[in-house]
């Protein structure tokens, strides 16, 4: 585990962006609490975002690995006030963090959640080194401070989706 780091306030409010399918509540860290994932194991509310909607939408083509475009997926935006606080993982931080299976990088999140750290951990990303995903605790006292738009259609380019036998 790597050494715990205070959380710290910004100056700036912050995006992120989230892309779920319909049938769920976007919203809400229940995907977490009942599969997990890279940063959690189960039975932890923690919402997955990504710091970037081009990422977000990239977390999902990974996750989703189909060749055709999955129907009902809607994002939001969600904003961080100056007020809610955050911690920053550096990849270099955490060796390990991007292995499978996943230990390193879920005892840190399990961690940092347990111990009510802070209500935002920025994290790398597999998929872009040069973006980070927003890992949200739902059960932080600060998580009613943090807002979400109405969720609406994610557009979605086809493209990312075609065959490559349509090429």
């Amino acid at each position: 585990m790597s050494a715990r780091k205070p959380a710290s306030r910004s100056k700036e409010t912050l995006t992120a962006f989230r892309i779920a399918h319909a049938g769920h509540p976007i919203f809400d860290g229940g995907g977490a609490y009942k599969y997990g994932s890279r940063w959690c194991t189960p039975g932890r509310y923690i919402v997955h975002a990504a710091s970037t909607y081009s990422l977000a939408v990239l977390e999902n083509v990974v996750h989703w690995r189909l060749s055709a475009l999955p129907p009902g997926q809607r994002y939001i935006q969600i904003t961080i006030p100056p007020s809610v606080s955050r911690i920053t993982l550096r990849a270099e931080a955490l060796p390990g963090w991007d292995d499978y299976p996943y230990g390193p990088s879920q005892g840190h999140g399990d961690d940092w959640y347990d111990r009510s750290a802070s209500a935002v951990l920025f994290v790398p990303s597999v998929v872009s080194p040069f973006e980070c995903n927003v890992l949200l605790n739902q059960r932080h006292e600060e998580f009613v401070r943090i807002r979400a738009t109405d969720p609406e259609p994610a557009v979605l380019d086809e493209r990312l989706f075609a065959s490559a036998e349509k090429d």
